[in-house]
């Protein structure tokens, strides 16, 4: 996208914008006048240029010019004209009657394919991605803000956010009332977590579209996170008017709620979230994990379960599965297998760094029956957990590591086995 006008020129030289339309008519007036001379050829490929062209002369208000004025593909179908008309001429040449130079027209006529067949396959190249495609613009036209926002949304989905939020500021440089910019600079910033300063972003995006579902969600979940439970709550709510099947908004609102300690509305929208997309893994893992808190441990094992069979080895569920299996009073002997397995995965895995990690395996070796290693294993645990301050940890374990040493396993709700 790149505009007619000579950057070279001062802004003050307005007559500039009126020799093209000039020109025009003064060549279509000289064909007119002279079309005995030249025939009636090149007045026809001059009119039927002009014609097929005007839709995009600025005269009817298109769509892409939303974005730009002009743009080279506009004049691919009207350059069918002067191509027949130069076809025409190249043909005429070389079956007149006695042409000494036959050759020499057809060779000058290869070389010309040629050339148009290396230039458009260079051209051809721009077209590979999107993402070569608004380099090139931004190359030919740096002011194209079209080119920047587009840009911007490419490398936000590469995780590229300190360059994309460079082209998101310029695109809003050029035209700051684009919400598309806006939106996407806010995602930038939260992702930064920079959240005072998505705020205002997001409010741009709603001011142009009050019923942008996308900006509402997470207009809300950024308040939220800045503790404005009351503003979040309003956004949560209006997004789920203006589309209540929108599984990211009723699982971000169940988030805000268990936070609130709202457990079993959290519920019904975590459960909402996965009726409406059962792939959703985030959403599965919260849901088991509000189940859990709500007692509801078999519930909650399965929400587990189906989570890793979306999302397989995410170590915080793997971790939440085993120690349900290892601590419930109503776990098989297959499931006291599957505990001590994925316990001693998510261990290996985190290195032994982590004392929930080594609280979970010590649980799962005691309800194997293995106490002296669930004891060491425990004291482990116990002494990162006090390396790292954490004390309702500490007590637990300690708790914990009583009963290994007298050769009885944690069962939750009920201190012994």
């Amino acid at each position: 996208l790149s505009f007619i006008y000579p950057r070279w020129l001062p802004d003050t030289s307005l007559w500039w914008q009126y020799l093209f339309p000039l020109a025009s008519a003064a060549m279509v007036a000289t064909l007119w006048f002279q079309r005995r001379r030249f025939g009636k050829g090149p007045l026809a490929t001059v009119l039927f240029f002009l014609a097929t062209l005007f839709p995009a002369l600025g005269f009817i208000d298109v769509y892409p010019m939303r974005f730009s004025f002009v743009a080279d593909h506009f004049q691919y179908l009207a350059s069918l004209g002067p191509i027949v008309l130069f076809a025409s001429l190249i043909a005429k040449r070389i079956d007149r009657p006695g042409q000494p130079h036959r050759w020499a027209v057809l060779a000058a006529c290869g070389l010309m394919l040629g050339v148009m067949v290396l230039k458009d396959r260079q051209q051809g190249r721009i077209y590979k991605d999107q993402e070569t495609l608004w380099r090139d613009t931004l190359r030919k036209n740096p002011d194209a803000w079209i080119a920047h926002n587009n840009l911007a949304e490419i490398l936000v989905s590469r995780g590229e956010l300190e360059d994309a939020a460079i082209h998101c500021s310029e695109a809003l440089r050029l035209k700051d009332d684009l919400p598309e910019a806006h939106g996407n600079l806010a995602n930038i910033l939260f992702k930064h977590g920079k959240l005072e300063e998505a705020v205002p972003h997001y409010e741009k995006v709603l001011q142009a579209d009050p019923d942008n579902v996308i900006a509402h969600n997470n207009l809300a979940a950024t308040l939220d996170a800045l503790g404005r439970t009351e503003k979040a709550t309003a956004h949560f709510a209006e997004a789920l008017r203006l589309r209540p099947d929108f599984a990211n908004a009723h699982y971000n609102f169940a988030n805000s709620l268990m936070k609130q300690g709202k457990t079993d509305e959290a519920l019904r929208h975590y459960s909402r979230a996965v009726s409406i997309n059962p792939d959703f893994p985030q959403a599965r893992y919260k849901l088991g994990l509000a189940l859990q808190e709500s007692g509801e441990r078999d519930k909650a094992i399965r929400q587990y379960r189906k989570a890793l069979r979306i999302k397989p080895g995410w170590m915080e569920v793997e971790n939440n599965l085993a120690w349900l299996l290892a601590t419930s009073k109503t776990t098989r002997p297959d499931g006291i297998e599957e505990a001590l397995r994925l316990a001693e995965r998510v261990n290996r895995n985190t290195g032994g760094r982590f004392p929930s990690v080594l609280d979970t395996l010590a649980a799962s070796y005691a309800r194997a029956g293995r106490f002296a290693e669930a004891a060491e294993t425990a004291e482990k645990a116990l002494e990162l957990a006090e390396a790292s301050e954490q004390d309702k940890l500490i007590e637990q374990i300690r708790s914990r590591v009583r009963l290994y040493l007298e050769n009885r396993p944690y069962i939750e709700g009920n201190f012994g086995g």
